[in-house]
């Protein structure tokens, strides 16, 4: 499936065969950037989740390497001439990566990682332009790729990841992280959830440890967040996010409205078109439902309906009597078993934005809103 891969002038190719095509992907990566396959590998895990239960591999890799892959993607991997072990006694890594989006959840990250944590973004260039347009003006590794446009993305949710792992040993990587938020996941919503228990096979196979400064908060934190640390750059994030009157971008516009009155200062704000028609239908959506409550308390009805419609009454008498503080505040289970120096460096800055942790009401209604959701949305025991 893979041969003949090769790093020259800048850009890492993999062709690669399947039944229907061949094609090659690529990298754009640093000139001085030196190829190892082992990396490559443990790369490609995460373009190939569990799709193939066969893969080639023509190029030759560590026997720690084959073994962490096929256990990865629960494929047999056919490799070339095996390479050397791994050393028992691996370089000391000690650097800290954000892969980075420019979006509003990897802009409120970087606001709660140190200053010298490094950024890591993927131009797929297309219907993504819009992102470097904005992530360009930061100092950060980009990556150009075409494996989102050859359909790669599709595989695992955790492709955004992949320059981490490609970029692990050049910028001496011990730590990555995402700007994922509560609501980005089902999981999330188990109370007793750490750090700890996220599923990260690809890249704790690549010798790399997860810390997600923001998973803690919900979108509206990460709003309060960016106005409080970037208000400067809140619309130009919009806009690289989604295109104006998408659903994701009324979303985003609706939670910078709703996070204003948190702000240390005057912020100037699109005004949102209360006229047009709703872009989604409650019930359908987690992250939209979840935030309709926080919006609908807020901002009123008229602003919620352009993200779900309606909201059935009896739902709506349940959510009245709650004061839903929580949607603005963190939590801190997700900071559990994770580097205690990030973590406080990440509370405190959070705080500076009013984003304080749970009270024990506010656990109570998130439980309470957890259970609401639960009619509509399936959460893993």
């Amino acid at each position: 499936m893979f041969s003949e891969i090769e790093f020259a002038n800048g850009v890492l190719s993999i062709p690669f065969h399947e039944e229907t095509r061949t094609d090659s992907l690529t990298f754009t990566l640093p000139q001085d950037w030196v190829l190892d396959t082992d990396l490559v590998a443990l790369a490609l895990t995460t373009l190939l989740g569990t799709k193939y239960s066969t893969v080639v591999f023509s190029d030759a890799i560590s026997p720690e390497t084959r073994g962490a892959v096929e256990s990865v993607t629960q494929a047999e991997w056919v490799t070339g001439a095996t390479r050397s072990p791994v050393s028992d006694s691996p370089p000391q890594r000690n650097d800290l990566a954000l892969n980075f989006s420019g979006g509003f959840d990897s802009l409120a990250a970087q606001a709660l990682l140190p200053r010298d944590a490094h950024l890591i973004s993927l131009d797929f260039g297309g219907p993504f332009a819009r992102e470097r347009e904005f992530f360009k003006d930061f100092p950060t590794h980009t990556i150009s790729t075409n494996f989102r446009e050859l359909g790669f993305s599709l595989n695992t949710w955790s492709f955004m990841g992949v320059g981490s792992i490609l970029l692990r040993d050049y910028l001496n990587l011990q730590t990555y992280s995402f700007g994922a938020i509560l609501e980005a996941s089902p999981w999330h919503f188990n109370a007793g959830m750490t750090s700890g228990n996220l599923r990260q096979a690809w890249f704790n196979q690549a010798g790399l440890t997860i810390f997600n400064p923001v998973i803690g908060l919900t979108e509206v934190g990460t709003a309060m967040i960016i106005l409080s640390h970037r208000p400067e750059l809140a619309l130009r994030s919009l806009a690289s996010v989604a295109g104006a009157g998408s659903l994701k971008h009324t979303r985003k516009l609706l939670l910078l409205h709703a996070a204003a009155c948190h702000a240390p200062g005057p912020i100037s704000l699109d005004p949102v078109n209360v006229e047009q028609p709703p872009l989604g239908v409650f019930g359908t959506n987690l992250a939209n439902d979840f935030l309709s409550f926080y919006l609908y308390r807020v901002l009123g009805p008229e602003y919620t309906t352009l993200l779900v419609g309606d909201i059935p009454a009896d739902i709506l008498n349940r959510i009245r009597p709650l004061s839903l503080d929580f949607y603005e505040k963190i939590n801190t289970n997700f900071y559990s078993g994770v580097s205690p120096s990030l973590t406080a460096h990440a509370l405190h800055e959070a705080a500076v934005s009013q984003c304080v942790p749970y009270t024990y009401t506010d656990w109570q209604e998130f439980l309470e809103v957890k259970n609401i959701l639960a009619q509509f949305h399936e959460f893993p025991a």
